[in-house]
């Protein structure tokens, strides 16, 4: 049999053979009237324009999106508007089913991802948000809008960032992204070295929207390396006041401890050392006091010997 959608072509003998199988380059538009893997017609998909409340309706009313309890339910999150179950597992079972019962829609779907990315790097809000709109499963989206956003992050697209954390709730606890606020930390330096100021300011708000994804539960997340939490990277390798009281604010312990005994405050006691009139640091240092940050754990166990 043969299926056609858009420029799209592919034979199918059973199962797809990578020797039948020819995708040309492929136009991202609406399909109308298609009947899906589960033998129901495509339901009438949502504009979106300056939010997803629309969006959302449509997937709330189709009984295809409703969410069912699993035994592992630690990523569940029945509050979240779009990615309720991020579970790798159960992902990965509705992306072979739908392999398996309709391949057109299932190389659709992997083009769509690709586009996805392309308008992230590119900053195109718009198109972004109508893929987003036109996808059947939200869900399964997940996949997809994770790997734009670490796109958007990298080429600092702000606008791109803002809509996947405010609009689309975007849950930056899974696994995928565990030490990626160390990482993008890391990469603050640059800014840092080369004195860059608009560089420096478009960290910060970048920070700022990792936080609200990352949330006060879990923000603290320590780096399999030596243990440091976000807030000890930044007191090892930043001079930045406003990343230093964002990461405070949004829940990190002053008084987190590492695998070598560093403490946010000893960190930056032990930098002014070398560095005398670093006055950002200096500025950092009073802040943390004023945090209740301690030198040395001992301090805060009355117990020790």
């Amino acid at each position: 049999m043969e299926h056609t959608i858009d420029d799209v072509k592919v034979r199918v003998h059973d199962r797809p053979q990578p020797s039948t199988m020819t995708v040309k380059t492929m136009s991202i538009e609406p399909i109308k009237d298609k009947t899906d893997a589960l033998g129901n017609k495509s339901i009438a998909r949502a504009e979106m324009r300056d939010n997803t409340d629309d969006a959302v309706a449509v997937e709330n009313e189709d009984a295809r999106f409703w969410h069912t309890p699993y035994k592992d339910d630690s990523t569940i999150d029945h509050k979240r508007k779009f990615f309720k179950n991020t579970s790798a597992d159960y992902l990965m079972g509705k992306v072979k089913f739908m392999e398996a019962n309709d391949v057109s829609l299932f190389i659709r779907f992997i083009h769509m991802g690709k586009a996805m990315i392309d308008y992230c790097v590119e900053g195109d809000l718009e198109n972004f948000k109508r893929l987003f709109a036109e996808a059947d499963d939200k869900e399964m989206m997940f996949w997809h809008v994770s790997k734009c956003f670490k796109a958007a992050v990298k080429t600092k697209k702000l606008n791109m960032i803002e809509f996947m954390i405010e609009e689309l709730e975007l849950p930056l606890k899974h696994e995928c992204f565990q030490g990626y606020f160390h990482i993008f930390l890391f990469q603050c330096q640059e800014a840092e070295m080369e004195k860059d100021e608009d560089a420096q300011e478009v960290n910060r708000q970048i920070v700022r929207y990792l936080a609200v994804g990352y949330g006060k539960e879990n923000i603290d997340q320590i780096d399999k390396a030596n243990g440091s939490t976000p807030l000890i990277i930044a007191c090892e390798l930043l001079n930045d006041h406003q990343i230093v009281e964002v990461l405070v604010d949004w829940g990190c312990d002053v008084n987190a401890v590492n695998c070598d005994n560093g403490m946010p405050l000893n960190i930056i006691k032990n930098r002014l050392k070398k560095d005398p009139d670093n006055y950002e640091l200096q500025d950092i240092q009073d802040f943390l006091k004023r945090r209740g940050a301690v030198r040395d754990w001992r301090k805060l166990t009355k117990n020790y010997c």
